[in-house]
């Protein structure tokens, strides 16, 4: 009878911190449109982080996955990293913020990202 007590303990405990919430790191809110959303909405988090010496954007997604994007000098946009699909660059907006897409994810960056010293 012990046992099994303190086996559905155990197993409570486990799914109570499953349940808990992954923290976003520190960062912009910028909007985002994942497969789980049906429009942009102000759930993903942009931190600039540096790589060898060189700005990287990162994108925080709400469930604790996040992607890398890399400067594209040539085109002054950007690269995804890390083996992903290749990113959709879309227009300008009034304010320099640019939208991106890879993988059916769509992304609300600012123009300034990589000269920000976050």
């Amino acid at each position: 009878m012990f046992l099994r007590i303190s086996s559905i303990t155990v197993a409570a405990a486990l799914l109570a911190s499953c349940a808990q919430e992954t923290k976003q790191p520190d960062g912009e809110k910028i909007a985002c449109k994942l497969e789980s959303n049906q429009e942009l909405d102000e759930v993903c988090t942009l931190e600039v982080a540096m790589q060898e010496g060189e700005p990287i954007v990162v994108v925080h997604h709400p469930d604790g996955s996040f992607r890398r994007l890399d400067s594209d000098r040539e085109t002054e946009g950007l690269e995804t990293m890390d083996g992903a699909d290749q990113l959709t660059k879309g227009d300008k907006g009034f304010d320099e913020t640019r939208e991106y897409e890879v993988d059916g994810d769509r992304y609300l960056i600012p123009g300034d990202a990589f000269t920000r010293n976050d």
